[in-house]
């Protein structure tokens, strides 16, 4: 899977442009997506509660993807003095704003949403920088 993957955004220019960010779970994956492509900067996501500090920490990966529900503002900080990006997910559509306005006040650099709208308006009221 990786192979075409790459195949593809190589063939729209993607990764040229220095466009690209991959994410996955899988660390067999992320390694296989390394050797190819080591210029692309790579996410190491964890599942709801499998959230691990230490092995995040020791992460070879630059961004590190949790879902907001395991999301501590010690964590937060403790990544990126190592220099790692925090990116938080969510998985309860219900709760997601509120949990989108708590973790943003922990100094995330990332979203990924389902609620784009409400995002904007987030991002606009905090200030925040945004990535194109």
């Amino acid at each position: 899977m990786e192979e075409e993957l790459i195949r593809l955004l190589e063939q729209s220019g993607l990764i040229e442009d220095n466009r690209v960010m991959l994410q996955s779970f899988s660390e067999e994956s992320l390694k296989k997506l390394n050797q190819l492509v080591p210029e692309v900067r790579l996410t190491q996501l964890y599942r709801s509660e499998e959230f691990d500090l230490k092995k995040a920490l020791a992460s070879p990966y630059s961004a590190i993807g949790i879902e907001s529900g395991d999301m501590l503002e010690e964590d937060v900080k403790a990544l990126q003095l190592v220099e790692k990006e925090v990116h938080v997910y969510f998985t309860d559509y219900k709760t997601e704003q509120e949990e989108q306005q708590r973790v943003v006040k922990y100094g995330i650099d990332g979203l990924f949403t389902d609620q784009i709208q409400f995002t904007r308006s987030l991002v606009d009221e905090n200030k925040l920088e945004v990535g194109q």
